[in-house]
């Protein structure tokens, strides 16, 4: 299972979203994508974009934290490291879990 963040409007419509982790196993092809959107789940995480950051195991609620940076930026920390940053303004997200561009985000480097 993969950890999104997402940027809601006043319509509670999504405006932004990003990657924050995957929980567990990753995908293999990217046709398992399609399936878990089908079945109401957020997009997995294929294996060719893991790295270090990728998994996190046992997460709890205390483990997150969100910082707003300059009324233009979010980023989310997990256990006190940054993970996700979210600009409002290019509507770019970055992403610790990621290990190249693509449609989970940009890598944060």
């Amino acid at each position: 299972m993969s950890i999104w963040a997402y940027l809601l409007n006043d319509s509670n419509e999504i405006i932004q979203d990003g990657l924050l982790c995957s929980t567990g196993e990753l995908i293999e092809e990217q046709s398992q994508i399609k399936t878990a959107i089908d079945n109401g789940l957020a997009p997995p995480l294929l294996r060719d974009f893991e790295n270090d950051y990728s998994i996190q195991i046992g997460l709890a609620k205390d483990d997150l934290d969100v910082e707003w940076v300059s009324g233009e930026e979010l980023i989310i920390y997990l256990k006190s490291v940054p993970y996700l940053k979210m600009n409002m303004v290019s509507k770019e997200s970055y992403s610790m879990a990621v290990n190249q561009d693509g449609p989970y985000g940009k890598k944060w480097k």
